[in-house]
């Protein structure tokens, strides 16, 4: 189960008291603030997500737990890096804990039902996962609620009302600075049935067609006409649908892969309006950029909150970082020593 962006540097931020080790010490929790013990299973779920940040920062070409473990990663092993990430993980949880209960926030019958929901959806998935590494539903459940008390605390902060309320107009100049909309056609010289390059005949009546629609467009055709020709065409003479950003009419990021990475480049330093005929690995491409709220604004209204989200997600964790500096937290040493991130399962079990 991969969280949200956690706050950095948490365990350095604020005074944390280790117990001592005992021999024959209870190990079924692993940390404690103002009598909340914090089982095992929800410590290991920290864990399995603190090991995902370190598979994100390892050297390329090492992909295996076991490599993981053992890659220099920020100048400690994996394994160093995969407890001290957990324990910060540990310190926000309590964090979040502390401040949503100071703010008197509550969760709405609606909300409580979600959080089951969405537990029951990932016990089903993934029960077989969690068990094998001695994470219960119920742990599940207790970091699922913890992530909706984030999200709560955060558009306390931002949403309307809030201490740091963040206008529409601001999240509107984000949206336009970080999307593009693009129509386009692709005309591809790649088979993707054989998994091979059409012939260079075949490639050449290819281009042909993807200069004639690029004159076309050029000549002040409109891009939407051409697409429901290029996709009529395609259906077999069926009358196309409606255009909505879809395959040939997308909102991008810079970070898009699809329809190709070459493509996302391409278009994001081209100027809105001007017509491009180009190429990649596996096709022509004839696009256009168009301003993203001149005609549909339905992607930007419908994903307001996560705009939201995008724009202020390093200032939450910071915020969180400093109110982390008034949250002490015991962690039992003899717990952290037995759960080790060497110990976590992501093969199969063997038959």
């Amino acid at each position: 189960m991969k969280c949200k962006t956690r706050a950095a540097a948490l365990l350095m931020s604020a005074a944390m008291v280790f117990s001592l080790a005992a021999c024959g010490a209870d190990t079924s929790w692993v940390a404690e603030h103002e009598g909340n013990k914090m089982s095992a299973g929800v410590y290991i779920l920290s864990e399995i997500d603190a090991y995902y940040d370190a598979l994100d920062k390892a050297p390329d070409g090492v992909t295996s737990p076991k490599d993981v473990m053992k890659a220099q990663i920020d100048g400690k092993t994996g394994s160093q890096f995969i407890t001290e990430r957990a324990v910060e993980y540990v310190k926000q949880f309590y964090t979040i804990e502390k401040l949503f209960n100071e703010k008197g926030l509550t969760f709405s019958e609606d909300t409580e039902q979600n959080i089951v929901k969405n537990t029951d959806y990932l016990w089903e998935y993934s029960q077989e996962f969690y068990e094998r590494n001695g994470i219960s539903k119920q742990a599940v459940s207790t970091l699922n609620q913890n992530l909706y008390k984030s999200d709560m605390l955060f558009f306390d902060l931002y949403g309307e009302g809030g201490e740091r309320t963040v206008g529409d107009s601001e999240i509107e100049d984000y949206y336009v600075s970080t999307r593009a909309r693009v129509r386009y056609i692709p005309f591809a010289f790649f088979d993707q049935s054989k998994m091979e390059m059409l012939p260079d005949e075949e490639k050449a009546k290819v281009e042909e067609k993807a200069n004639s629609y690029f004159e076309r467009a050029k000549a002040g055709e409109d891009m939407n006409d051409l697409i429901a020709e290029y996709e009529t065409e395609q259906n077999g003479g069926t009358a196309p649908h409606e255009h909505t950003p879809g395959m040939h009419d997308a909102i991008i990021k810079e970070t898009s892969l699809s329809p190709s990475s070459d493509f996302v480049k391409e278009m994001f330093s081209a100027p809105i309006g001007e017509v491009k005929l180009f190429s990649d690995s596996t096709s022509y491409y004839v696009a256009v950029k168009v301003d993203p709220l001149a005609d549909d604004r339905s992607d930007f209204e419908g994903n307001h909150a996560k705009l939201l989200q995008e724009m202020k997600k390093d200032e939450f964790d910071e915020y969180l970082l400093e109110q982390s500096k008034d949250v002490q937290v015991t962690f039992n040493d003899a717990a952290i020593k037995r759960y080790t991130p060497e110990k976590l399962k992501f093969d199969e079990p063997e038959e």
